[in-house]
């Protein structure tokens, strides 16, 4: 039996489908769709694309910085458009933590009103679209206003001693 795996710059919203074969460790995402692959590439899949295991099922997650006012004045209304979005047309995210964090140095230095939200990318009802930044890393992008029940978890971004940030988990 033939098949590929997951290329690492994906599209969430377009999962490739992997025959389930002998000797393989079937993981069940929630639409019922099973993949086939080792152990050890499970694990670096769910590193590598933001996949997150409970058990048998996997949830892809991407992650949106923002500050912490413009966060809580948008859940309420139901949806949270970044400034990027009226000024470049998209959402800014990243695909997993560490991306995450280097933007933060980058842009934020030594900010503490920050949080980190997680998107759940099967609740998520605008377009989402991974595309290279200048330096050729992939960030995904959503095109459109960021609906706030696919924010699953909100996390406060920490800033040490030295003006870096980290997160507690």
């Amino acid at each position: 039996m033939y098949w590929r795996p997951l290329p690492w710059c994906i599209s969430a919203r377009i999962l490739e489908v992997l025959p389930v074969c002998c000797g393989y460790h079937p993981i069940t995402h929630r639409s019922g769709v099973q993949f086939a692959v080792t152990g050890r590439a499970r694990r670096l899949l769910q590193i590598r694309l933001g996949r997150h295991a409970f058990g048998d099922q996997i949830m892809v997650l991407i992650f949106h910085l923002t500050y912490k006012d413009a966060w809580e004045s948008a859940r309420p209304v139901g949806e949270y458009a970044a400034p990027s979005l009226s000024e470049e047309g998209f959402i800014h995210c990243s695909k997993d933590i560490p991306q995450l964090l280097k933007v933060a140095a980058r842009l934020y230095p030594g900010d503490t009103d920050l949080l980190v939200l997680d998107v759940d990318l099967e609740k998520l009802t605008s377009p989402l679209k991974n595309e290279p930044s200048r330096s050729g890393e992939i960030y995904p992008h959503i095109y459109g206003t960021l609906n706030a029940d696919a924010v699953i978890r909100e996390r406060a971004l920490k800033v040490d001693a030295d003006g870096g940030h980290y997160l507690e988990e």
